[in-house]
């Protein structure tokens, strides 16, 4: 398997449409249904996504008009042209959202979806070998159709589910109902009469096979499951129901997928250690794993030396600035250390990494020369 260390291609970033914090968000429902995402600004400077999970973790059955989209905005992690692959895959799935904000010198230049970077682990065949059954959310909670939307939605809050396959009484799958349309049909208020004659559609008195879904596939938990994600980029829909033998046994999301290839790519990163963070730091402790993997993949590309491990300290440092203090453990080859002090954290960063690999390179071209002398 190849381990995605390389930097998101500019290829894989989408235009995205950017919204004021104050911009109510009744106006923006069905463009962020249609679209996946928007990014909102505050004065001027990123401030967060909206996507339909930001909708979703709402949980607002009503909104008022005059409710500004920044008040449900994601404060997501940012994507840089030196963002790789693999932490893109992380920060999709510890954070749930469905899109990451793509910022070049300051500015949004565009959102990154996680349709995209699925495409990514598809071509990389991080998932290559795995089955349906490996991913899969078990156990799956069914409803019947003629439950009440009020019903499907204390069950989802119960067993902390944000979707629901809907049956017939002959307990045939007929439909799917998501978190999101239980919240987007409360919010849109609903006017055709209920029963209850209170003048609108109430949740207690709607069906739940009546805003679910039809537009569902299965897929067998047997399957390959790159066979599963190219099902989801071709149909662009987030939720497959897993069966054998013909009988609903789980669900499939893009999240699943997620979670498995970070899992994956866990197990197959260096061992890097981080210590001295502090509270602000701390934020930049992906950045930082990110960086020291890079730079032992660099390492690794020589022949006859391998990084066992890599131990680096941060420590802020008021009349310095930064002071990082790596450790290199290299196998058969002992620990190298490298100590740097700067003003600026990423250029402390950056000449920790190029000191480094001169060291080591230099190392390297020692032994070579006292092998030719040999």
């Amino acid at each position: 398997m190849k381990i995605a260390f390389e930097t998101i291609p500019k290829e894989l970033v989408s235009v995205s449409s950017v919204f004021d914090y104050k911009t109510p968000l009744v106006k923006l429902i069905d463009r962020i249904n249609n679209s996946g995402a928007v990014i909102i600004t505050r004065n001027n400077r990123y401030y967060g996504v909206v996507d339909r999970q930001a909708i979703g973790r709402s949980r607002r059955l009503t909104v008022s008009e005059n409710l500004p989209v920044g008040k449900i905005a994601v404060k997501t992690a940012v994507v840089s042209p030196d963002t790789s692959i693999n932490g893109v895959i992380k920060e999709f799935n510890s954070s749930t959202a469905t899109a990451l904000p793509y910022i070049d010198k300051g500015r949004v230049q565009g959102i990154l979806k996680r349709s995209s970077i699925l495409k990514a682990i598809l071509s990389l065949h991080i998932l290559e070998g795995r089955k349906v059954f490996d991913a899969i959310s078990v156990p799956i909670f069914v409803i019947e159709q003629n439950e009440s939307v009020r019903r499907a939605k204390d069950l989802m809050d119960q067993y902390k589910v944000r979707k629901l396959p809907v049956a017939t009484e002959k307990g045939e799958i007929c439909g799917i109902l998501r978190y999101s349309d239980i919240l987007n049909f409360g919010m849109k208020g609903e006017s055709r009469p209920s029963k209850s004659n209170r003048g609108t559609v109430s949740l207690q008195d709607t069906k739940a096979g009546y805003i679910a879904s039809q537009d569902f596939r299965t897929i067998s938990t047997d399957a390959d499951l790159e066979a599963a994600m190219r099902d989801f980029i071709n149909n662009r829909k987030g939720t497959i129901i897993a069966v054998k033998g013909g009988k609903p046994v789980g669900i499939l999301t893009i999240g699943n997928i997620f979670n498995l290839a970070a899992k994956e790519i866990s197990a197959n990163d260096y061992n890097v250690m981080l210590s001295g963070l502090d509270d602000y730091t701390k934020e930049y402790e992906s950045d930082l794993l990110r960086e020291m993997n890079k730079i032992a993949e660099k390492i690794d590309k020589f022949s006859g030396i391998k990084v066992s491990y890599i131990h680096l300290n941060v420590k802020r440092i008021k009349s310095k600035g930064y002071e990082l203090k790596a450790m290199v453990g290299l196998t058969s080859k002992g620990v190298i250390t490298i100590h740097v002090e700067d003003y600026n954290l990423d250029t402390t960063l950056q000449r920790l990494e190029k000191l480094i690999y001169n060291r080591i390179k230099n190392q390297k071209e020692i032994i070579i020369t006292n092998r030719e002398r040999d």
